[in-house]
């Protein structure tokens, strides 16, 4: 199994909100492990197959490309609304491409979308290759990762209206992927209001 993961480097944190997340509760994890069905994700430019057993573990969820268009998979409605608790946590989740189609990799191919309305939020990190094996990838919360500035990103997690996997590898159509164990929890909550500095040096690993 192969794990992707974005550095994170000098990370831009909104102190205020981790100020007043501090007497919040975690929120819960968010996860969809594919073991009986498709769990609520929807198919855009394709259609989908669930399988009971060949995933990361057990069931997982097969992407067929259909049509000329880019397609993509959409987080149901748990993933959705206000996320701010999920500010510096992770989203994360299992690719493997399951037919080859013999085109050219899709420039699309992998990125994720976080869309308040008509603001979009977005990470590449997926690479443009055939993944034979189930892949790992990790992608962290924090704003400057998917291009905004910490307020900005603040606004857009207080309300998700679509999460969006781009699972259409390969140009053409009828390439398939597989799609298992996604997952999307919160990082730890300080107990008392951090400093700017408190808080550079946790995340600044």
């Amino acid at each position: 199994m192969i794990n992707y993961r974005i550095p994170v480097g000098a990370v831009a944190v909104c102190v205020m909100w981790w100020s007043s997340a501090a007497c919040q509760p975690l929120p819960p994890e968010v996860d969809s492990y594919f073991e009986a069905d498709h769990e609520g994700w929807i198919a855009t430019g394709g259609q989908i197959a669930h399988h009971d057993d060949g995933g990361y573990e057990n069931g997982y969820l097969e992407f067929e490309d259909t049509t000329a268009d880019d397609g993509y998979l959409t987080a149901p409605v748990q993933y959705l609304g206000d996320l701010r608790g999920y500010v510096s946590g992770i989203f994360r989740f299992h690719l493997k491409t399951t037919h080859d189609n013999g085109g050219a990799m899709q420039s699309l191919w992998g990125r994720v979308e976080i869309r308040s309305g008509p603001s979009i939020a977005t990470m590449d990190i997926v690479p443009q290759e055939q993944l034979a094996g189930w892949t790992t990838f990790i992608m962290e919360l924090y704003p400057s990762l998917w291009g905004c500035e910490p307020l900005q990103w603040i606004s857009l997690l207080s309300n998700v209206t679509e999460i969006r996997i781009y699972v259409d590898a390969q140009e053409g159509v009828l390439d398939r992927v597989g799609l298992d164990h996604v997952r999307m929890y919160p990082a730890e909550i300080p107990t008392e209001s951090w400093s700017w500095g408190a808080v550079k040096g946790l995340y600044g690993r």
